[in-house]
């Protein structure tokens, strides 16, 4: 496994080649161990702010309507910044996936072109996400200050194109990722190594 994490950070800017289901996919757990790691660092704070405000309600008496509104004001802005994160990470482990997909679609006997099609996606994913942002933001700020918040079903209306996009280049890249290996050389290389 770390022979493959090396071999895809060595060659983050290779597109030639072939690489193996294997090399492939531990790569991707890496990054994506990585984007979990930096997603707890970024909740635990938050959650920590949550419950602060949450004991301080209660120890001053808050009625739970108070005490929502408090908690919701709390995480707002933390909330705002791990989305922001979360899209700074996605970029990043666009890029750095990019030549390791090629290389798997090359093992596969496929153009590494058809790596645009979930890349697209995804970009199309990172530049709605300030919209939704502001939706977040929007909705924490409905929920802290209406005395009947809107329930979930209502918050995701208007989601459908987000969620799409958010799903649609994983599911390509499962896909792409899970092709066969064309045994042998084939027009992109010798067989890859396999770690």
């Amino acid at each position: 496994m770390l022979g493959s994490i090396r071999y895809n950070l060595a060659n983050l800017a290779n597109f030639s080649g072939r690489d193996a289901r294997q090399t492939f996919w531990y790569y991707v757990l890496f990054l994506y161990l990585i984007q979990m790691v930096a997603g707890m660092l970024v909740a635990i704070p938050m959650m920590v702010t949550m419950f602060s405000q949450m004991f301080a309600g209660i120890r001053t008496g808050a009625d739970p309507d108070a005490m929502n509104g408090m908690m919701m004001e709390a995480i707002t802005g933390p909330v705002a910044a791990s989305m922001w994160l979360a899209m700074g990470l996605g970029a990043a482990s666009l890029l750095a996936i990019s030549a390791s997909l090629v290389r798997r679609l090359h093992d596969s006997d496929l153009s590494g072109w058809w790596a645009l099609v979930p890349g697209l996606a995804y970009l199309g994913y990172l530049a709605w996400l300030p919209r939704q942002i502001a939706a977040v933001e929007e909705a924490l700020a409905k929920i802290g200050s209406s005395a009947k918040p809107p329930s979930e079903l209502e918050m995701l209306q208007g989601q459908e194109w987000s969620m799409l996009l958010a799903y649609l280049p994983i599911v390509l890249l499962v896909i792409f990722g899970v092709r066969k290996s064309t045994p042998g050389p084939n027009r992109y290389g010798e067989a890859p190594v396999r770690f």
